[in-house]
């Protein structure tokens, strides 16, 4: 599409004003020049203005002067300043009458008031629409902020819940396999008193002419609904009920008696050594009996309602062995009288206060 001679010479006067914002004063300066006569009257201050520029940035200041001179002619007061920032320029204040400089000094500050004046109504539109925006602004992140916080406010809400929900689940779940395993318990403490109670029995059941293995099968059943409590407290009848029906402590069995461990601490003994916290030998130890009973730690766990510490669990290790307590008091490092306190506080956790310590060593082996 071809465009008037004009048209290109407007175009041009822009491309020009381009060059020189871009920094390149040479291309903007060959483009100035050859425009000419071809810029139309009502374009004619643009041409000026970006004129006087370019060649005031070239160093032709004798063109810059004329091009300024004639631009602060216009009636315009935003021309009129641009006219005069120039001509006051220091490289072409020289072309100017010293006499007539004081009027362009005049001129420029009166030119100054007329463009404020006719950019005043201007300005307060822009301060109010600046005001406008920046309250506006300022609503928009106060709004953000408060969203922001409540997405929060319902995140951690949220994670709280969840992990109260997370924290019931697992408590309830480890409280019904405590309960389980209480009732597992108590029902072999059940079989195995209903068995030693039918074999002392079982000559006056042949006499009645019943069944004896029938009497050997009755075992109590255990309320599904009983709480850790209550069956703890059972199992803890149960155990006792057994232990009374025995007419003598259990044995030590020959596994332990035999076993090297059990050489070791009667040579630890006989030289009145202890065995140290860490050492294999509680290891060894604590394998051979969990070998006959392999419950035999949970079960002490559940008795003591997970009160029991390295020091009650050593002790209790050592009287299942059939170790006295002068001998676990050298063992263990710690005095006769602190052990005998000891145990008989670990009786306490297991059977209540009106336990009978003695008692002790025979319900260990049961376990």
């Amino acid at each position: 599409m071809l465009i008037s001679p004009i048209e290109a010479g407007n175009a041009r006067i822009y491309l020009a004003s381009v060059k020189l914002h871009k920094g390149n004063v040479d291309s903007a300066l060959d483009i100035i020049r050859g425009i000419g006569g071809e810029v139309i009257p009502e374009f004619r201050n643009v041409y000026l203005a970006i004129g006087s520029e370019v060649y005031y940035r070239a160093g032709v200041f004798d063109t810059a002067y004329i091009y300024a001179h004639e631009l602060v002619l216009s009636p315009d007061p935003n021309n009129r300043k641009s006219g005069y920032r120039i001509l006051l320029s220091p490289e072409l204040r020289k072309f100017i009458n010293k006499d007539s400089l004081s009027v362009f000094y005049d001129r420029y500050w009166v030119t100054m008031n007329d463009y404020v004046s006719s950019h005043e109504g201007e300005q307060v539109v822009v301060q109010n629409s600046m005001y406008n925006y920046s309250l506006h602004e300022r609503k928009r992140m106060k709004a953000e902020k408060d969203r922001d916080m409540m997405l929060w406010s319902v995140a951690i809400l949220v994670i709280m819940v969840m992990a109260l929900l997370l924290y019931i689940y697992i408590k309830k779940n480890i409280h019904n396999r405590r309960l389980i395993e209480l009732q597992n318990k108590l029902y072999n403490a059940s079989t195995l008193k209903a068995a030693i109670q039918t074999t002392t029995e079982e000559k006056d059941f042949a006499e009645k002419g019943e069944d004896t293995e029938t009497a050997a099968r009755e075992v109590k059943l255990i309320p599904a609904a009983m709480s850790e409590d209550e069956l703890r407290k059972q199992l803890q009848e149960e155990l006792r009920s057994i232990l009374e029906k025995t007419e003598s402590l259990p044995p030590v069995s020959h596994d332990i008696l035999g076993s090297e461990a059990y050489r070791k601490i009667q040579g630890l003994i006989d030289k009145k050594s202890l065995i140290p916290d860490g050492k294999p030998l509680w290891n060894q130890i604590e394998g051979i009996i969990l070998n006959e009973s392999k419950d035999f730690k949970h079960n002490l766990m559940l008795l003591t309602n997970g009160k029991l510490d390295d020091i009650d669990y050593h002790i209790a290790l050592l009287m299942r062995c059939g170790f006295n307590v002068t001998n676990i008091a050298t063992l263990v490092g710690r005095s006769k009288s602190t052990v005998s306190a000891r145990r008989s506080q670990l009786g306490e956790r297991m059977f209540g206060n009106d336990f009978d310590v003695k008692s002790l060593g025979g319900i260990l082996r049961i376990l």
